[in-house]
């Protein structure tokens, strides 16, 4: 896949990607009040599907794009103005290992529009509370205050309106032929 760059690796189940500013207006499992999280209003927008994604309004500012990981693992690329998001591989070795046997091919269109209010796009594990992090300023893998290991990722890009395609790779593991399936974000 030429000219894409690997951002990083993040673990979980549930990704969200928004801007920054809906990012640190989540609260992750942090219980409110009322004994409620954030993580707990997700349950009715979540696709089970590989490759899928789907969209969250928590408010007319906090609008997310959920995504769910078969593998507990996502790998975050950037090509140009797009950033794509693969669903981890089962195997934990770097991505670098795997001999990549063609292009991206889309196999389908997301219904809605993203719009990213934000010139930083930040990919996070949804039971990360917003308000743990170190930075939002630069590009790359990052983990927050109270966890030991890489909990979100940010990305730059143009500030504007992005469709979503779902799309799907094959690479070569062991001579075994593996697809993997994700999310290609790009311009309008």
């Amino acid at each position: 896949m030429e000219n894409i760059k690997h951002i990083g690796t993040l673990n979980g189940r549930i990704f969200l990607v928004s801007g920054v500013k809906a990012f640190k207006q989540w609260r992750g499992i942090r219980e409110n009040e009322n004994s409620e999280t954030n993580y707990d209003l997700l349950d009715d927008f979540i696709s089970y599907e590989e490759g899928d994604l789907t969209l969250f309004k928590k408010s007319l500012t906090e609008v997310f794009s959920v995504f769910f990981s078969m593998s507990s693992k996502i790998e975050i690329f950037k090509k140009d103005n797009r950033l794509i998001i693969f669903d981890g591989l089962y195997f934990n070795e770097s991505w670098d290992d795997y001999i990549i046997k063609n292009q991206i091919e889309v196999i389908g269109e997301i219904s809605f529009e993203i719009n990213f209010n934000d010139e930083v796009i930040v990919i996070f594990d949804a039971t990360l509370d917003g308000n743990k992090v170190f930075s939002t300023n630069k590009e790359g893998v990052w983990s927050s205050f109270d966890e030991p290991f890489n909990s979100y990722a940010t990305v730059t890009l143009p500030q504007e309106s992005y469709k979503a395609k779902r799309i799907k790779t094959i690479i070569y593991h062991n001579k075994q032929e593996v697809i993997i399936y994700g999310i290609e974000f790009l311009p309008n």
